[in-house]
């Protein structure tokens, strides 16, 4: 219904003689697909009836808005063995009109041809791809590597409780029914999963409140043991850790462990990441790699790096209004390589990247983008930023 719409107002525009090359050029790319065709023929049947229609007034008056009406088709420059000529009012008969009808569809075809083949231009303007919205609440969670339940995206996140897990809203998700032996409770294993586009927040047993990311995932069990709290990241999350002294909270991400009593702090680890990063906001905590003894103890405002080629780690200073930027909603660009925001992008708004140089790779950037924009927007950001120009042709982005 919309291309429709556009489609007529361009129409209209052709037979008023006031279409900008922009538009004529998306006119051409509407004509190109054939799924447009029938929407095509129809609009232009409909606007030659309406013009038609309004020239019955007089004798005069009828002549020459007709003369008019084919001067404009044969100003699109066309090539067309057949001679338009002035019609009378006996000539205009139903399948006559038809057969008008026809003809300035052939005759809007090869103009629109002529337009693009052969007019130079210094832009062209083809439609390539529809805009690509935000991503938003979208997650799955599965017990014990059951089937998905696919988690309501009118919902922010979920809480696991003793008796099963619900949104945060009240509403019961699943009931997990833990049982306890003689020697022993049997608890679940739990796997929360945001895709890309995605976007939730899970509350585990203890009270840890946990934010992911897109194309992330968190294995955790459906009850902590008191004398340690351990889960399993995939991705990217931001953690606010309930306090126990008694019970360590460690989380094993990519090669590296993070352990805390108390904290809050974010971790990046990705598998398509040079490095996994952790960026402390309050507390403290042990950042060790499970392969090697190397251990770095960070405080709040540090960041360690885990390279996971060398497998060297190093610590650095970092704003802490930076670090979880994208809990709070937001693309941080400042200091970041093009590289590491496409990304990102990527990952929000569920694309591929292709660079046509890879100079633009390094290209480094500053600001802040919402989330909450579409991704042409976004794109029209950072060009305005940098020296970078993008493409969106379907599901993909190309860098140049």
């Amino acid at each position: 219904m919309q291309n429709r719409s556009h489609i007529k107002d361009l129409i209209q525009s052709l037979k008023d003689n006031n279409l900008s090359e922009k538009d004529f050029g998306l006119l051409y790319a509407y004509f190109k697909d054939v799924s447009n065709k029938d929407i095509i023929e129809e609009e232009l049947c409909e606007s030659l009836f309406e013009e038609f229609d309004g020239m019955m007034q007089t004798d005069n008056e009828s002549q020459h808005e007709l003369d008019v009406v084919f001067n404009r088709i044969q100003n699109t420059k066309a090539r067309n063995e057949t001679t338009l000529q002035p019609l009378k009012r006996k000539d205009l008969g139903f399948s006559f009109l038809l057969k008008i009808a026809a003809l300035l569809v052939a005759v809007l075809a090869i103009s629109l041809i002529f337009y693009n083949v052969i007019k130079p231009s210094k832009e062209t303007y083809v439609v390539e791809s529809k805009d690509i919205s935000p991503g938003s609440n979208i997650a799955y969670l599965s017990v014990d590597g059951e089937k998905d339940i696919v988690l309501d995206n009118s919902e922010d996140g979920i809480i696991t409780k003793s008796n099963g897990i619900s949104y945060l809203s009240g509403g019961m998700v699943t009931e997990l029914g833990d049982v306890m032996t003689d020697t022993e409770l049997h608890v679940k294993q739990l796997t929360l999963h945001v895709p890309k586009r995605g976007k939730y927040k899970v509350e585990l047993p203890d009270g840890t409140k946990v934010w992911l990311n897109s194309d992330s995932k968190l294995k955790y069990p459906s009850h902590f043991s008191s004398k340690g709290r351990q889960v399993h990241l995939e991705g990217e999350a931001y953690f606010e850790v309930t306090k126990s002294a008694e019970a360590p909270f460690v989380v094993e991400a990519n090669g590296q462990r993070i352990k805390v009593l108390g904290t809050r702090f974010n971790v990046q680890a990705y598998a398509d990441d040079a490095e996994v990063v952790t960026s402390l906001l309050e507390g403290k905590v042990e950042v060790s790699s499970i392969a090697e003894s190397t251990k770095i103890i960070l405080s709040p405002g540090d960041q360690s790096e885990y390279n996971l080629q060398t497998g060297f780690m190093n610590k650095r200073s970092f704003d802490h209004k930076d670090g979880i930027g994208w809990v709070q909603g937001y693309f941080v660009l400042k200091g970041q390589k093009l590289d590491n925001v496409m990304r990102q992008i990527s990952r929000w708004y569920a694309v591929d990247i292709q660079y046509n140089s890879t100079a633009s790779m390094e290209l480094k950037l500053g600001g802040v983008i919402s989330h909450d924009n579409s991704l042409q927007k976004v794109l029209d950001a950072i060009e305005a930023i940098g020296p970078v120009k993008f493409k969106i042709q379907g599901n993909k982005v190309i860098v140049y």
